[in-house]
């Protein structure tokens, strides 16, 4: 009997469409640093997200990291700030 079988066969991490915008920012170790985070907790804050999502809270409170907030009910997600000519 085997009672490690899980631990071989686990599924790979499933990350939320978020997971790009942090990469885009530099990963979570940069994007902590942005935010202003405590470290190394702020880090290991970030990554969560990869998984659950960015907190609305934390994309209104800092337009100037993740861009405006945009106020269409069909719109999915905000997305990193572009910038306009």
């Amino acid at each position: 009997m085997a009672f490690n079988l899980a631990m071989t066969t686990s599924p790979s991490p499933l990350y939320h469409d978020d997971a790009s915008v942090i990469e885009a920012l530099g990963g979570p170790a940069e994007l902590a640093r942005k935010l202003g985070f405590e470290l190394p907790r702020g880090v290991q804050r970030v990554q969560n997200w990869k998984y659950r999502g960015i907190p609305e809270i934390e994309r209104l409170r800092r337009p100037d990291i993740f861009g405006a907030v945009v106020d269409d009910p069909d719109a999915d997600r905000i997305g990193p700030p572009v910038e306009v000519a």
